[in-house]
């Protein structure tokens, strides 16, 4: 639990120095245009009270801030094509506007702004985010045997939410930053260290978060999200047991609808017939197996087929024979 308290990003910046605090809208407004980027405020209500506050670490790849508003607002965004950022919502609801779509982030979500995009985003009156920008500059990546690894500059992440307790090293690693730098240790100022903690970074945007690289021509990335590898993790413990859609959903930490979606993008199936799958190839290899002296009905019950005459069906779709069969050509091998 002390590790747990001593992670949360809810904590993080919060006894840092404030970078600014102030009522005054205008003054709000010239601050995060020079900070960020270039950036139009205004408050939905006239009547409400701006109590605008900016905490932050800044590191030569990346930096965290910390930002509260206090009042419901609007804001015009131009993000420059050199950094994307991170953003987690620790307090009340952020949305964002993109021409398009819709997406709100609420208490204990990530979500991400891409590079180059301008959008409207929302913040409610007791709305506060931390925000992580990311330098994605090509010269930033690794480069081995001529490749370059953990390149972001021609990445385009997808924005949807993101529950920041399936992300325990990205979220660790952007906390630990900034406790070294609030406790005036300064290890990640070392251009060495600073420098791995990117590289660390990187990778697990990459592989935690859905994305598309423009690089292959729109073509998807391959770089499977947490909860699909999450739930074939789950899967191939639990595959035996009599386990539903929303079983495996719960285990992965989000919607059926969100693990379906991801499923079909990654997969090309579905999470129920991945499990099928699974089951499938167990059940073929028990039977293949010297050792097997269990009948074909007594195989299916024990890798959770509990209808023989749809395990018959859908093993022989797979392996292009009747699992009888299978039993019997090794029972004359052996």
């Amino acid at each position: 639990m002390a590790l747990r308290s001593a992670l949360s990003l809810n904590d993080t910046l919060r006894n840092a120095e404030f970078a600014l605090r102030t009522t005054s809208l205008d003054e709000a407004e010239r601050h995060v245009s020079t900070v960020f980027c270039r950036q139009r405020l205004r408050v939905e209500q006239a009547s409400s009270r701006l109590d605008f506050s900016h905490q932050f670490v800044h590191l030569p790849q990346f930096s965290v801030h910390r930002v509260r508003y206090g009042a419901p607002v609007w804001k015009e965004i131009f993000v420059p094509l050199n950094f994307t950022v991170l953003q987690v919502t620790l307090a009340g609801e952020c949305v964002i506007y993109d021409g398009t779509r819709e997406i709100a982030t609420g208490p204990g979500q990530l979500s991400v702004i891409n590079s180059g995009r301008r959008f409207e985003k929302f913040w409610s009156r007791d709305a506060e985010q931390l925000m992580v920008c990311v330098d994605t500059s090509p010269s930033r990546a690794v480069t081995v045997d001529n490749s370059r690894i953990n390149d972001l500059s021609n990445v385009i992440f997808d924005p949807q939410p993101i529950p920041v307790d399936s992300l325990p090293l990205l979220s660790g690693i952007i906390s630990s930053v900034c406790v070294d730098l609030e406790r005036g240790r300064g290890d990640v100022l070392d251009p060495e260290v600073s420098s791995r903690i990117y590289d660390t970074l990187a990778a697990l945007m990459l592989h935690n978060i859905p994305y598309t690289d423009q690089k292959l021509s729109g073509s998807q990335s391959t770089a499977v999200p947490y909860y699909v590898l999450r739930s074939e993790a789950y899967l191939a413990q639990c595959a035996t047991k009599d386990i539903s859609l929303q079983d495996i959903a719960d285990a992965a930490g989000v919607s059926c609808r969100t693990l379906c979606n991801g499923y079909r993008r990654f997969k090309n199936t579905t999470p129920m017939a991945r499990l099928r799958d699974i089951r499938l190839e167990r059940a073929h290899e028990m039977l293949l197996s010297e050792s097997c002296s269990d009948s074909v009905s007594a195989v299916a019950n024990e890798c959770g087929m509990n209808h023989l005459g749809r395990f018959a069906r859908y093993y022989a779709e797979r392996f292009g024979e009747l699992p009888s069969d299978t039993l019997l050509r090794s029972r004359s091998r052996h």
